[in-house]
């Protein structure tokens, strides 16, 4: 089974969470503190699913292998710049 790779805001919960990555198959890394964000964005198959997590509430999937290509170059890039 394939780990998954996070990328979040370092704080509290991500703490917590990152000490149980290998139990979890799990890689999480924190970004920097110049790029925060408070959205989620889940990048698979051919698929990129995009949740906020204020007031909003919403969440949208864009099923597209050009979409999906595109962001995980920006994950990858964001992947590179965290911790």
């Amino acid at each position: 089974m394939k780990s998954i790779r996070m990328l979040t805001p370092e704080n509290e919960w991500a703490q917590e969470i990152r000490k149980r990555d290998e139990k979890e198959m799990r890689q999480t890394r924190f970004l920097p503190k110049e790029h925060q964000f408070t959205s989620t964005m889940f990048v698979y198959g051919e698929e990129v699913g995009f949740l906020t997590s204020g007031k909003e509430m919403m969440g949208v999937v864009i099923e597209s292998r050009e979409i999906n290509n595109m962001m995980k170059i920006f994950f990858e890039m964001a992947w590179s710049m965290s911790t």
